[in-house]
């Protein structure tokens, strides 16, 4: 019941008002947490993370909304059916791409190295094995059937229908001799895809890592599984996501 004493739009200032304060509070918690706990388990942050906490922020212009992120993978799917019944490969491997980065937030070099035998379809819980190439830790990046269906039909499709390597050894993109793709190649790509989407072209395929940060943060508000998906070394580099949860009404839905 309102106030008879207190205008309606007062009101709704001052609701406005402890919203954003406990917005705020809601971030620096989070981050101090993280802080803290990291504290506990190394003795010191690793000097490159730990240099770009303080400068680096996640701003609205560098991840896309829930919106944006449904657009995008409409579109790709729309033109990989058409592909497909075409018999035409870009947007089919096109739409894999985008899906991947959207749905997993694998770094750019991650999705380069990436090998059949890498990804575990199988398990109870899907998910994708990377090895670091200098110090060979194990990370495992999970994901849901959204994901795990369309992977394992793209790799039927790859094997089968265009005759090209798609053995555990071989890359999970690839051309027909079997090697895999560059990184400019995967970038452009993914440009393609946002110009078909008609989305702002500033973005690039590390947006799509920001946005599947922001967004399983939002949904799961859990910080540490947010840092183990993505591979971090600091649990508060990974605090920085929680920037922009304050304004998620406004922003990720936007």
């Amino acid at each position: 019941m309102r106030n008879a004493g207190c205008p309606g739009p007062l009101l709704q200032n001052l609701e406005k008002s402890c919203r954003k304060i406990i917005g705020i509070a809601l971030r620096n918690a989070m981050f101090h947490r993280a802080r803290f706990i990291e504290s506990l388990s190394v003795p010191s942050l690793k000097w490159r993370e730990a240099k770009t906490v303080g400068r680096y922020k996640i701003t609205r212009d560098k991840f896309l909304s829930t919106e944006e992120v449904k657009r995008l993978l409409k579109t790709c799917e729309d033109k990989a059916e058409l592909d497909l019944l075409k018999g035409r490969q870009i947007w089919v491997t096109r739409h894999m791409l985008v899906a991947l980065a959207l749905r997993t937030g694998l770094r750019v070099s991650e999705i380069v190295a990436l090998k059949i035998g890498d990804i575990h379809l199988r398990s109870k819980e899907p998910y994708i094995r990377l090895r670091d190439r200098k110090g060979g830790k194990k990370r495992d990046v999970y994901f849901n059937g959204t994901l795990a269906k369309p992977l394992k039909e793209y790799i039927k499709i790859k094997g089968k229908a265009w005759k090209h390597p798609a053995s555990p050894g071989d890359y999970l993109f690839s051309n027909r001799e079997g090697r895999p793709f560059s990184r400019m190649t995967i970038h452009t790509s993914f440009k393609k895809a946002l110009k078909k989407a008609g989305l702002p072209l500033h973005h690039s395929i590390h947006h799509a890592r920001h946005s599947y940060a922001i967004h399983l943060l939002a949904d799961t508000g859990n910080l540490k599984h947010v840092q183990n998906q993505l591979g971090h070394e600091s649990l508060a580099f990974t605090a920085i996501y929680a920037d922009i949860l304050p304004e998620q009404n406004q922003t990720l839905g936007a």
